[in-house]
């Protein structure tokens, strides 16, 4: 018997699996609180009662995962953890950059191009960055080892869940480009994902051949990430250098790296930090930093 009611909390992508659950599993109350939901008192509150009035409870990792558990207290339903759904392959040039307060620079977006931010660190000229993505300087970075290492973290991620891991990866990954960024999935993957959850909870394995993902919305495609033309060969995948962000298209990687710049230079070059270790850039790519002025 499946459930009547359940409460999905968890990452970005959340409301996009409620979705998908209620076409899974029609006869459920599907409810979702997303990160930005969960960070204040009343939005944890709001899930808190909602959990506690369903009969299954969706968790996938999130800061307030602690809040929520102390606030649902004893009355907590049945919870089956979730994988959060985080895969660098196709983008392993993404990273995100912070000011000298640790808040996430957003302009133009919060993801930024590890190379770009480097080369804007150490005074590149934008036209000058642009010559810097190469195959033979990805391969020197290892970004042709990100698919085998975000494949290890999915699986673990798996491992760590209620769920099973090789049935939803075995169709995911004949979906082709199956994440918008590293960490925002495409509808057709949040749908697997959808399916997983529903079988796991009662519904029949013929689940998996409803194309389910035609009739959802992807709320995730406002941001696109290109694949770079030389990853996507080794992925047996065409690339582009192209950006969409919500409404504005970045059409070149010229177009691209100069924006990036554009929304770093309020920031002091010292004031500024990336969520990656950038020393292996500095080995890479230190040698091309030769006291260039940006123009």
């Amino acid at each position: 018997m499946t459930p009547s009611s359940l409460v999905v909390t968890g990452a970005c992508y959340a409301p996009g699996l409620r979705d998908a659950l209620s076409l899974c599993l029609p006869r459920a109350r599907a409810q979702a609180f997303a990160p930005w939901d969960l960070d204040h008192d009343e939005g944890r509150a709001m899930a808190a009662e909602a959990v506690r009035s369903s009969e299954v409870w969706l968790s996938m990792w999130t800061d307030h995962n602690g809040d929520l558990e102390r606030l649902v207290g004893p009355g907590a339903p049945t919870r089956l953890r979730i994988p959060t759904i985080v895969f660098a392959g196709f983008h392993p040039d993404i990273v995100y950059a912070a000011d000298a307060r640790g808040e996430v620079i957003r302009e133009p977006v919060e993801y930024k191009s590890a190379i770009a931010l480097w080369g804007w660190k150490h005074g590149l000229r934008a036209a000058d960055v642009t010559t810097l993505y190469r195959r033979d300087i990805f391969s020197a970075l290892h970004y042709d080892e990100y698919w085998s290492i975000s494949v290890d973290e999915l699986r673990a991620q798996f491992d760590e869940s209620d769920l099973e891991f090789s049935s939803f990866w075995r169709r995911t990954k004949r979906l082709g480009v199956f994440m918008h960024t590293f960490n925002h999935p495409t509808i057709a993957t949040i749908a697997l994902l959808a399916k997983s959850i529903a079988m796991r909870l009662g519904a029949p394995t013929r689940l998996w051949d409803e194309p389910i993902e035609r009739y959802l919305t992807d709320e995730l495609s406002h941001i696109v990430w290109p694949i770079y033309p030389e990853i996507g060969e080794l992925l047996g995948l065409e690339g582009c250098y192209r950006w969409r962000i919500g409404p504005r298209q970045f059409a070149t990687l010229g177009d691209w790296v100069a924006a990036e710049f554009a929304g770093l230079d309020p920031y002091g070059v010292d004031a500024v930090s990336a969520n990656r270790d950038l020393q292996i850039y500095d080995a890479v790519l230190g040698e091309l930093a030769v006291h260039v002025e940006r123009a």
